[in-house]
């Protein structure tokens, strides 16, 4: 078959916290406030630095999901070839389980008294799945960064930087907060990447164990077609299908490489 051949940053919150007693300021650090010199004081400049951190978090976020997923989409015509999954689509409508496939493995027990050792292991991580829309590598890799959800909060008015300490804890802010939301892009489409050659790989897999004999296909449970009516509308040929036997793997019933 043609297709066997192919192969955070958690936002920052602003809280004011009381002053206690013990650490009352004296009147030299009250003078001093003004000056935004005392960190413990200075609720305001830190104020200014946590929602520079968002909001630079927020926008190098965006900013960085745009140019992926800019990039990604010059590469599209071929990646619609690569990545098919139309074939793997069964007759019935459910797409294979997802195989892991793990090569010379040890494992020591009884104190390391005991070692287990294989030379290939296969392993069900995801089930057969029924689905009404056939995926697409678009679903997988630009899932959380072009879904319309990622938004810059509105800059308050009352933590605009006004001094030039206050532009200048500003800026560092933004561009502490830029980094991070453009590294925590990246680790999103990393992750998208590798859980969609996961899944692609798995179930293209699933289809050389079964042509080997190696695994065996979901069973199903299929009830009769029926009508259904109801006083404004009538639905005919109504049927459900339940996956009634997860796929699972054959005893030594197939070709599994072993010496005789």
């Amino acid at each position: 078959m043609k297709i066997l051949k192919r192969a955070g940053l958690a936002f920052l919150l602003f809280a004011s916290m009381p002053i206690s007693l013990l650490a009352a300021p004296g009147i030299n650090d009250l003078l001093d406030y003004s000056n935004g010199e005392n960190t413990d004081l200075s609720a305001r400049l830190n104020a200014i630095k946590e929602l520079g951190l968002q909001i630079g978090a927020q926008a190098g976020m965006i900013d960085r999901a745009k140019l992926i997923v800019d990039q990604v989409n010059k590469r599209a015509h071929d990646l619609d070839k690569i990545f098919e999954f139309q074939p793997l689509l069964s007759r019935d409508g459910w797409l294979p389980p997802v195989i892991e496939t793990a090569s010379q493995g040890v494992e020591t027990k009884n104190a390391a008294q005991r070692m287990e050792f294989f030379g290939v292991s296969y392993k069900i991580v995801r089930p057969a799945i029924f689905v009404r829309v056939v995926p697409t590598w678009r679903d997988y890799v630009f899932n959380g960064l072009d879904d319309g959800r990622l938004t810059v909060d509105k800059l308050p008015d009352t933590l605009r930087p006004i001094t030039a300490k206050e532009k200048r804890i500003w800026t560092q802010a933004v561009e502490d907060g830029w980094k991070i939301g453009a590294d925590q892009a990246n680790a999103i489409y990393n992750e998208n990447l590798q859980k969609l050659k996961r899944d692609y790989m798995g179930m293209i897999k699933f289809k050389t164990l079964e042509a080997n004999r190696m695994i065996k296909a979901p069973v199903l449970a299929v009830t009769p077609e029926v009508a259904e009516v109801h006083s404004d509308q009538i639905n005919i040929g109504v049927g459900v299908k339940t996956i009634e036997v997860p796929a699972r793997m054959e005893d030594m019933q197939g070709d599994w490489g072993l010496a005789p």
